[in-house]
């Protein structure tokens, strides 16, 4: 369910039938899903409170969907050859990362908000800096405006900052340390190395699964799923770091900043949204055509090399 569609949008970008204009319509169709996802969450989660007979009065929303408008951050690269419409996409992503008030979604969206304008910063033309500078620093106080209103005018939204600061880690910490104490003191050597099989941390926490991709791979798949899972990121960041192309470049880093975080404090290989693994299949698609481009040239420039030598 999860990393599917990485291959699919990776199989028809090498075949053709994908390229960056239908990448970006459908970065737009995502644009419009993903809030009325957040606008679907947002109804039933309240009218199960009413169900229930709650005072309305008493709500408090955390709104998944978070995480779904985090996914769009890689999008905005396609949108880079207008700087106004990619700085007004960003703006619309981070209201609702915001309004969702999943903590860890904030906590990487800020990253990724911070190393997206230093880095359109840096790959700006000296024409083109000024412009970008204006909207990045307007962009900024923006956010820091919105965040102001939300503390001083959202109890809940002021309460979930107070308890992320007191350490309050929504029953993580009792997760963790039921998934690492069995891990470490509860498994027989079977277990420890090969895991206890899918989903076995509902059985070891009773209530529900890790919510980190390593305790979860360990209790799961043992020590060898952790190595797997760890050969699985070393060779992404090698992905990254090869990449030639400035853009695809720029988008793979954001894929592996969200998600690499994610999987410290949240389930990350396993919830991947179709809006960022269609831009992850799109960006191995695509390497992969500039990649044979390249090496056909190389070929073409050989040949004339040699018939001219003859």
């Amino acid at each position: 369910n999860s990393l599917l569609p990485i291959y699919f949008f990776y199989y028809f970008t090498r075949k053709g039938t994908i390229d960056e204009n239908l990448i970006k319509y459908l970065a737009c169709f995502f644009l419009v899903v993903a809030l009325l996802e957040y606008i679907a969450n947002e109804y039933s989660y309240i009218k199960s409170i009413e169900s229930m007979k709650f005072d309305m009065d008493d709500l408090e929303i955390v709104n998944n969907t978070g995480y779904v408008f985090l996914a769009l951050f890689p999008a905005l690269i396609i949108f880079g050859k207008n700087r106004i419409v990619q700085y007004a996409i960003l703006m619309y992503v981070m209201i609702f990362v915001l309004l969702g008030m999943k903590r860890g979604a904030i906590l990487i969206s800020f990253i990724c908000l911070l190393f997206f304008l230093w880095k359109n910063m840096k790959n700006q033309s000296r024409m083109r800096l000024i412009g970008t500078v204006v909207l990045s620093i307007t962009i900024l106080v923006a956010v820091s405006l919105i965040i102001q209103y939300l503390i001083k005018y959202d109890v809940f939204f002021y309460a979930r900052i107070k308890d992320t600061l007191n350490g309050n880690s929504s029953g993580r910490d009792y997760l963790y340390d039921a998934c690492i104490d069995y891990f470490l003191h509860q498994t027989t050597d079977f277990q420890f190395f090969l895991g206890s099989g899918a989903m076995s941390t509902l059985y070891v926490t009773g209530v529900n699964v890790a919510h980190n991709d390593w305790l979860e791979l360990a209790i799961n798949q043992g020590i060898l799923g952790v190595l797997v899972y760890m050969f699985y990121w070393v060779v992404f960041f090698i992905l990254v770091v090869r990449t030639k192309n400035e853009r695809l470049k720029f988008m793979l880093e954001l894929i592996f900043l969200i998600y690499f975080l994610q999987t410290f404090f949240s389930m990350s290989y396993a919830a991947m949204s179709i809006y960022s693994t269609s831009m992850l299949g799109y960006c191995l698609g695509r390497s992969y055509v500039l990649s044979n481009m390249k090496h056909t040239d190389e070929l073409l420039y050989l040949n004339d090399q040699n018939s001219l030598s003859y």
